[in-house]
């Protein structure tokens, strides 16, 4: 071991050591210093080492935080970047928006016209503002609609306008009703069918069959109404008429006639329509079945109807059985 100096560095006097504290101590001036051990060799080594090592990772944790505070810069920076964008683009659509020019109602500026048959009718948008035929509408439905359907109209983004509402809704009005009571023909539409039966039967009888005898009377009787329960679009107005027509022997007979209109239809302003228009019945005598014949003064030929009103209600009810309800008037 190497041999301690006791001189004191205070007042040169000769220090004391005392081995169980490991200190020297001045007698003199009371000053104490504790020995210091010189390193050995493997010791100076090892901490050489550590030194090293702890200067390495410290430079390593140094740099290792230098990169983290940089990426956090850039990630900050980024996000400030698009925050900026945001908000750059939130402006400009503003000021693009308060640009453009405001509309209220832009339905106001449209009519929605109906038209066709109930359950196949057609919405058709008619533009009153020439001035603004550029703002687009579309239609929830167009065709196949039906009476009191409800479809919406909607109004397109517009690169000139912007709205204060973009949809509508609308109740389909006006389309042309199938006849399904007779409560909804007025009289001046039935008097019509009235005429247009007329003119068809008396036509009939004396140009389309062989009739010898005197049409004495031909006279509205009663109209007949088919309807089907299950589907309202359906019906046969049933105009019946009366015919009396005289033999060249004097006498009379009372025959029943009828035209009958298919799917009759009511149009708006009191107009009407219809897909069929015939005369109904089988081919009957026009006098006595039992008597007639081609030499017989009470011949009066053959004519298309039935022979009485009870035959045809019956032909009525045995056909409205089948397909649906029958009223009359």
């Amino acid at each position: 071991m190497e041999k301690l100096d006791l001189t004191c560095p205070k007042c040169n006097g000769i220090m004391d050591y005392i081995e169980e504290k490991n200190e020297i101590i001045c007698p003199y001036c009371g000053h104490k210093e504790v020995p210091q051990k010189k390193e050995s060799i493997e010791d100076l080594a090892a901490r050489t080492m550590q030194e090293s090592y702890a200067r390495e990772k410290g430079k390593q944790i140094a740099e290792e935080e230098k990169e983290k505070r940089e990426k956090r810069k850039k990630f900050k920076f980024k996000i400030i970047s698009i925050l900026v964008l945001i908000i750059l683009f939130i402006l400009v659509g503003n000021l693009m928006q308060v640009s453009k020019e405001y509309v209220e109602d832009p339905f106001s500026l449209i009519n929605v016209e109906f038209t066709g048959k109930n359950g196949s009718g057609y919405a058709k948008i008619k533009i009153l503002d020439k001035g603004k035929s550029n703002i687009k509408y579309t239609l929830s439905k167009s065709e196949k609609l039906s009476e009191n359907e409800i479809i919406t109209v909607s109004v397109t983004q517009n690169s000139d306008y912007r709205f204060g509402t973009n949809s509508k809704q609308y109740t389909v009005k006006g389309l042309a009703q199938y006849v399904n009571n007779l409560e909804n023909l007025d009289n001046s539409i039935k008097e019509e069918i009235h005429g247009i039966s007329y003119e068809f039967l008396k036509r009939q009888l004396e140009d389309t069959y062989s009739f010898n005898g005197t049409l004495v009377e031909l006279a509205p009787y009663k109209i007949y109404l088919l309807t089907n329960s299950s589907n309202s679009n359906y019906n046969i107005l049933y105009d019946v008429y009366t015919a009396k027509i005289q033999t060249k022997s004097g006498n009379s007979y009372d025959k029943c006639l009828v035209i009958y209109y298919e799917n009759l239809i009511v149009l708006p302003n009191n107009k009407w329509s219809y897909d069929k228009k015939a005369s109904g019945g089988s081919i009957v005598a026009a006098g006595d079945p039992a008597t007639m014949n081609g030499l017989s003064k009470d011949y009066a030929g053959y004519l298309k109807g039935f022979l009485s009103i009870d035959d045809f209600e019956m032909s009525l009810k045995e056909h409205g059985g089948i397909y649906g309800i029958i009223t009359s008037e």
